[in-house]
């Protein structure tokens, strides 16, 4: 490729100076170092460029860890000053209960108005919040109503009731109607329905229509003597 060992040096300081311009630092230290690395390497046989390149790459990481261990530093603060401030917070209350223990009256004082500022402050809200007036007129008012199942389960029990009652009138009615104490037309023995004669014909018409006259007249009886 090369006519001449002369040739391939003459192009191989060529790209060595031209990666030197564009890879060479503003840093004078890093510089510094940069040029004793280069005549190292140069001593050992290594290519200028090649010195440079593995230079950068130091820097860089050197670059990284520092700041890296700046974040750390950093995070390490503000933990530090979170830790002193949790510390001087449970000093503070500490110290706060000593007092109170040992009867300190501007402590006391201190602490009674901070719990009668908390109250006060809460009895302004509760005035001044009307929704939640009408939010405890509401509960009170539900709390105030039945439940629909026991309304139903006492309606239920009143028409039993009722009805043992009605039935206990029922039979103490019959018991009487059957003893002769109550006379009904029709029911009682002995005692012609209003209007009979001795007509046969009549005889069998009232025949046809004895079941209901006898309920009409038990009726009306019964509900008379209720």
């Amino acid at each position: 490729m090369f006519s001449s060992k002369k040739s391939k040096q003459q192009a191989i300081n060529t790209v060595d100076n031209l990666l030197t311009t564009y890879l060479q630092t503003t840093d004078k230290k890093i510089a510094k170092s940069k040029q004793k690395a280069v005549k190292k390497g140069r001593k050992n046989g290594q290519h200028e460029a090649t010195t440079i390149l593995n230079m950068n790459a130091q820097v860089g990481n050197f670059k990284q860890n520092k700041a890296d261990l700046k974040k750390f530093k950093e995070k390490e603060r503000k933990l530090r000053n979170k830790e002193l401030k949790r510390y001087k917070v449970i000093e503070e209350k500490i110290q706060r209960q000593s007092k109170l223990e040992n009867g300190d009256e501007n402590e006391i004082n201190t602490v009674l108005e901070e719990k009668v500022s908390k109250i006060t402050a809460v009895d302004k809200y509760l005035n001044d919040d009307e929704d939640l007036h009408e939010l405890q007129e509401d509960v009170l008012s539900f709390s105030t109503k039945q439940p629909t199942k026991e309304i139903l389960k006492e309606i239920t029990q009143k028409e039993q009731l009722a009805a043992k009652r009605r039935n206990a009138k029922l039979e103490d009615f019959n018991r009487k109607i059957s003893r002769g104490h109550i006379a009904v037309a029709g029911l009682t023995p002995g005692l012609a329905q209003p209007g009979d004669d001795d007509t046969d014909s009549d005889e069998d018409d009232d025949d046809e229509v004895d079941d209901g006259s006898n309920l009409d007249n038990f009726k009306d009886d019964f509900d008379d003597y209720n």
